[in-house]
């Protein structure tokens, strides 16, 4: 969208289907993470898919009856291992912490990280699937679940939040998130983004994932990063809430 002329400020003010769900494997149950989950959100908004389900052309195939569509396209998603050049072997990251514990005498130079694409197509894409159950509907007030959640995470990670004025950032010296009143937000979705946003500025406080944030007003490609991995962050937990 950056290197196109689509407008970057839209944002979709309502859900469609069975609402948002995050893309899993259809088969195995199992959620996509990091930038597997952000490319297949992302293709699903290009596409119009509303069905969170993916599948590798093996898991369709063995079934007998799905098919995918003729003419469709694959979306490419990555896993990262670690190569043991010594035993021969790939393990993830935990299995090579652990080992590296286990194995004091082995160097880390021993080992090498390389990641591995599979492909996979979307449930809209596959002819004979049985669609998607309809979820249950519950009678619920979002905005105070969106409420709650907010109080939970500032607890949790004991960063205080303050409003009034109108502007919405978060203080490094003073480790605090300040925004706007609630009522001067559009809407319940622009109060609840922004926090999450200034949420996850806050996440990278030296006690606690400890990025350089005192730095980055004379760092301008490190002021994006911290830009893009907040509004990412953003974005994952609005998903979730």
């Amino acid at each position: 969208m950056l290197e196109s002329d689509t407008p970057l400020s839209w944002t979709q003010g309502w859900s469609t289907g069975n609402g948002f769900q995050p893309p899993y494997n259809g088969e195995s149950g199992r959620r996509y993470n990091g930038i597997n989950r952000f490319i297949l959100m992302l293709k699903s908004l290009e596409k119009g898919y509303d069905d969170p389900r993916w599948y590798t052309f093996n898991q369709v195939a063995k079934t007998g009856t799905y098919s995918i569509r003729k003419g469709e396209k694959a979306t490419a998603v990555e896993y990262w291992a670690i190569y043991d050049t010594v035993e021969k072997k790939s393990m993830n990251l935990s299995a090579y912490q652990q080992f590296l514990k286990d194995h004091p005498d082995r160097k880390e130079s021993e080992f090498k990280l390389y990641a591995k694409t599979a492909y996979i197509f979307n449930a809209a894409q596959i002819d004979g699937l049985q669609p998607l159950p309809v979820a249950e509907q519950h009678e619920f007030e979002p905005h105070l679940l969106a409420e709650e959640a907010i109080k939970t995470m500032s607890e949790n990670m004991e960063v205080r939040l303050s409003y009034g004025g109108d502007q919405a950032y978060y203080s490094p010296v003073s480790d605090s998130i300040h925004l706007p009143r609630r009522e001067s937000f559009f809407s319940e979705a622009e109060f609840v983004g922004t926090t999450l946003h200034e949420l996850a500025h806050a996440s990278g406080a030296p006690s606690r994932l400890d990025r350089p944030l005192a730095a980055l007003s004379a760092d301008r490609e490190g002021y994006a990063k911290e830009e893009l991995i907040a509004e990412i962050a953003s974005t994952f937990c609005s998903a979730e809430l």
